[in-house]
């Protein structure tokens, strides 16, 4: 018995690339008339990998202050040599990682401005703006998050310290964890203690020394990874030994498959928006005045287009060690289709006095539209 605890051991690496190719052509017509365009094609890629190993432990207790600004968590000594104790934790989960993306964006935008020969108007400005954006995810088909431990499966004790009564047998299937204290599953993972040094500065009590696999064997993957899943069939062993059940162990791992890139299109997610724009604004002032006033007026409209592809997946796994209680499903693994479109009118006014030399005043209107 005790609190639920956790330590692990995790990476992530990554490569990200980004290029780009612009070209920008001005001319001046006259003195009234002027015109810019621009095109630019920028192209970005990025891959990444990582995982993650857990362990679980239960520790005898643990203090916890809230009284202070920063929260402190403190344990005593039985507490702190509990965690140092590699034969005190069992294997929790591992969750590895496998993805790439790429995305790429076209622009084109053209301005021109007319200049007035107007004691009133300054210019009129007017132009259009293209873009299309496109973006592929791909993730790693295979086994992602998976519970070692399975806690789930494990029948509760009345007794704390204690391995249940077979007598009083539920459901699970399994008495127990697969601790380290037993070279069967101590051997599968390498670990190493860990210290905290210079906790928050010093600022809180210092952490415990805990027990975590190595960065070693946690990159190590698949190999390591599939190491592991042998302690699923080790616990189904030890359950039928323990309640006397002939459960099949020969598939305790759930069929675990590495990270791969196999062209499962139900690993795949498209995006794409496109965009038109076109805008006018005008300049204008009133230097005449008592307080000279300069500003502009204008407005866009855009008209944004957007559709993703995608896939709802469902994929429940029953067996002879499914819970009763458990609600069983069908499989879901079909596309999925979205799209949308939609026209935003965005107009804007700014105005500027001139009460002073020294002294100014402004006032400003506008709508605008927010892309993350």
């Amino acid at each position: 018995g005790g609190l639920g605890f956790q330590s692990d051991t995790g990476y992530d690496a990554s490569r990200s690339q980004t290029r780009e190719i612009a070209w920008n052509f001005k001319w001046k017509i006259n003195d009234r008339w002027s015109v810019q365009n621009d095109v630019q094609w920028v192209h970005a890629t990025n891959s990444s990998e990582g995982g993650v190993m857990t362990l679980g432990t239960f520790v005898p207790s643990m203090g916890i202050d809230l009284s202070h600004n920063l929260p402190q968590v403190t344990f005593d000594d039985q507490a702190r040599a509990f965690l140092a104790g590699r034969n005190n934790y069992y294997m929790n989960f591992m969750m590895p990682s496998l993805s790439k993306a790429k995305g790429d964006l076209y622009t084109w935008k053209t301005d021109a401005r007319f200049r007035f020969d107007d004691t009133v108007l300054r210019d009129l400005r007017f132009g259009m703006r293209l873009t299309k954006r496109s973006a592929t995810h791909v993730d790693g088909s295979g086994t992602g998050w998976k519970s070692i431990a399975e806690p789930w499966n494990v029948n509760q004790t009345t007794v704390p310290g204690s391995p249940p009564d077979p007598a009083a047998k539920g459901w699970q299937s399994r008495s127990t964890f697969g601790y380290f204290s037993d070279p069967r599953y101590g051997n599968l993972v390498p670990t190493t203690a860990y210290n905290f040094p210079n906790f928050f500065n010093g600022k809180v009590p210092t952490m415990p020394t805990m027990v975590t696999p190595t960065m070693a064997f946690t990159k190590m993957y698949p190999a390591s990874y599939a190491l592991v899943t042998k302690a699923l069939a080790l616990e189904c062993q030890d359950g039928n030994k323990y309640y006397g059940t002939t459960n099949d162990c020969s598939t305790a791992d759930g069929g675990w498959k590495p990270l791969t890139y196999d062209g499962d299109p139900a690993q795949t997610s498209r995006q794409q928006e496109r965009t038109e724009a076109a805008y006018a604004q005008l300049r204008f002032g009133y230097d005449e005045w008592r307080f000279p006033v300069e500003g502009n007026a204008g407005v866009r409209v855009v008209r944004t287009r957007s559709v993703s592809h995608g896939y709802t997946i469902f994929k429940p796994t029953y067996g002879a060690t499914t819970p009763p209680v458990v609600p069983q499903f069908g499989t879901i693994n079909e596309p999925l289709d979205a799209s949308n479109h939609y026209v935003d009118v965005l107009p804007s006014l700014n105005l500027k006095a001139d009460l002073t030399d020294k002294l100014q005043t402004r006032f400003a209107f506008a709508k605008s539209m927010y892309r993350p």
